[in-house]
């Protein structure tokens, strides 16, 4: 599934957006990314490091904030916007079926998504060279939910390789 997307992955412009906290800032960045190098995809690590101007509101309100700002820059510049966030200590107890109402600080994050995908990675306290891994998708607007796509995570190198089934 994923492998056979590669290469056409390969050929889009990406961002990763690591230098702006100010998400008031990152609407006329991304629109001179896309105008003048033609940006395909956006990432915003992480969410929640956003700041906006009034100090007076709650950090979940903040949080609303910058989820309504990355769907507005997502629609207007016709790109897909992936915001990395995280969960709240809540999420630990919950089925996989309730972890897209667990991101740390708003529940806009699940709402102005289109999907919300979680990676889980193998526990285990043993250092080997890769570990077990699935990509969960908690939501989905056009397609399935909570099938997991099987991956092998390779830590020293922080890489994610599809896992083979072998054909019997």
């Amino acid at each position: 599934i994923l492998l056979s997307n590669l290469s056409e992955m390969a050929t889009l412009k990406i961002a990763f957006n690591t230098i702006t906290g100010d998400i008031y800032a990152l609407p006329f960045q991304v629109r001179e990314m896309v105008e003048k190098h033609g940006l395909d995809i956006l990432y915003v690590d992480y969410s929640q490091l956003y700041t906006a101007s009034n100090h007076n509101q709650s950090k979940a309100a903040e949080i609303d904030f910058v989820s309504k700002t990355l769907k507005a820059i997502a629609m207007e510049n016709n790109i897909p916007v992936v915001a990395l966030t995280q969960f709240a200590k809540s999420a630990l107890n919950a089925s996989m079926f309730e972890l897209a109402d667990h991101f740390k600080e708003s529940s806009s994050l699940k709402q102005d998504s289109s999907t919300a995908m979680v990676v889980a990675l193998e526990q285990t306290e043993e250092q080997k060279r890769s570990k077990d891994a699935k990509v969960i998708v908690l939501k989905n607007r056009n397609g399935v939910c909570f099938k997991p796509i099987e991956l092998n995570y390779i830590g020293e190198i922080f890489t994610f390789e599809e896992k083979y089934q072998k054909e019997v």
